[in-house]
């Protein structure tokens, strides 16, 4: 950061103070004179924030002081936007073909530096593509509800693959420092559907008490998996499974030496769970 003190006569550069405060306090001294006229200048290194300036000396030769605790607002950003994706959000897996990344800025971005690069399960969709302020499917816009110095960033109606994506995007704020972030989810369009294909017909309770359940499925991303139950007496036990039920059913597989892999094709695919104290 750099400081200039102005005055109307000349100043003893060795009696020149200004004080920055941002919670803690640093003062600055060694003000030199530059090539205008009673004015004199300082550089100091301070972390990037919102800082009040306080001139709290300035003495002329004759040791007169003319400080009267004006202050300034400088703001030091040097890092660069950060970047935030807002679509899709929380949930890791969409159906959604519109992206939103929210890019915030202390300065400000400039919006004639935003790039970004989209890769689906197929390939680059976008490769390095230029935000445009209006009139474009890449739009970048000053967003009011993210505050000052935030713009958003909204990609609409892309054609992407089921499977994962990943995006980069880069800009560099008003000062012209930049920065990049890269984000990763899942499309899937497809409907969740399964058919049990393991037992196929009536089954009898095992020594172990162990059963194992196999079904084909029409969906890269299952997350919950029901197994209905039906005894011989028409009573019904739902058993349901999470996606972090894999897990155990791997460690199972293994145990009872069975083939245990879930793969992330698309068309068809199976998995199996085994049924302990059923």
């Amino acid at each position: 950061m750099t400081l200039t003190v102005g005055a109307d006569e000349p100043l003893n550069t060795g009696a020149i103070t200004v004080e920055l405060t941002n919670g803690a306090t640093t003062t600055v001294t060694g003000f030199q004179a530059t090539d205008s006229q009673n004015t004199y200048e300082a550089t100091t290194t301070v972390a990037d924030a919102d800082w009040t300036a306080t001139l709290t000396q300035a003495e002329d030769e004759a040791g007169n002081d003319g400080a009267d605790g004006k202050t300034t607002s400088p703001s030091v950003d040097t890092s660069g936007p950060s970047f935030t994706l807002v679509t899709p959000s929380d949930d890791p897996t969409t159906n959604n073909s519109n992206i939103d990344i929210a890019i915030d800025d202390q300065t400000g971005v400039n919006t004639n530096s935003t790039y970004i690069t989209v890769e689906d399960a197929d390939g680059v969709v976008l490769d390095n593509a230029r935000a445009a302020p209006t009139g474009s499917n890449i739009e970048i816009t000053q967003n009011a509800d993210l505050g000052d110095g935030s713009d958003d960033l909204t990609i609409d109606n892309l054609d992407l693959a089921d499977g994962q994506v990943n995006i980069i995007v880069e800009s560099e704020d008003t000062n012209g420092y930049s920065n990049s972030a890269e984000f990763t989810y899942e499309v899937d369009t497809q409907v969740n559907s399964g058919k049990v294909v393991t037992p196929s017909e009536t089954v009898y309770k095992p020594m172990d008490g162990t059963l194992q359940v196999k079904y084909n499925y029409v969906d890269s991303n299952v997350d919950v998996v029901d197994i209905k139950l039906v005894d011989d007496n028409g009573k019904e036990d739902t058993v349901t499974y999470r996606e972090r039920a894999f897990t155990r059913y791997k460690r199972d597989c293994r145990r009872h030496g069975l083939p245990c892999r879930r793969d992330r094709q698309r068309l068809p695919q199976q998995r199996g769970y085994l049924l302990h104290d059923w």
